[in-house]
């Protein structure tokens, strides 16, 4: 199990904007991210194609990182997703109690 203090930031982005998060991420001290793809929209906002609801596709962005860089991370995707104007995406930041297979070291002690 990694030691030390560890957080989960989940970013939420429409399609196609998951890589401008995986790179501010990575700018501001993010080792790596994990994509993942969803639907989804807020509940007032929900189009509608022939009376249809359609859900907006998302990507949804997850980076395991030291809590002591974890603001200058979530600063630097707001920043560059444009998170600040509605409907762009949601970012948000959760403690790891813990965490098995994050690689910190050399391959030779594994």
């Amino acid at each position: 199990m990694v030691e030390g203090s560890w957080s989960l930031i989940i970013t939420i982005v429409n399609k196609d904007w998951g890589n401008v998060v995986i790179d501010a991420a990575k700018e501001a001290g993010a080792k790596g991210a994990t994509v993942l793809h969803g639907r989804g929209c807020g509940a007032e906002n929900i189009p509608h194609l022939f009376g249809i609801p359609i859900e907006p596709e998302k990507d949804i962005v997850l980076n395991a990182v030291p809590t002591s860089i974890s603001q200058q991370v979530m600063e630097a995707i707001a920043k560059s997703a444009a998170l600040c104007k509605p409907g762009t995406g949601i970012s948000l930041c959760l403690p790891l109690s813990g965490a098995v297979g994050l690689f910190q070291g050399d391959l030779q002690n594994c």
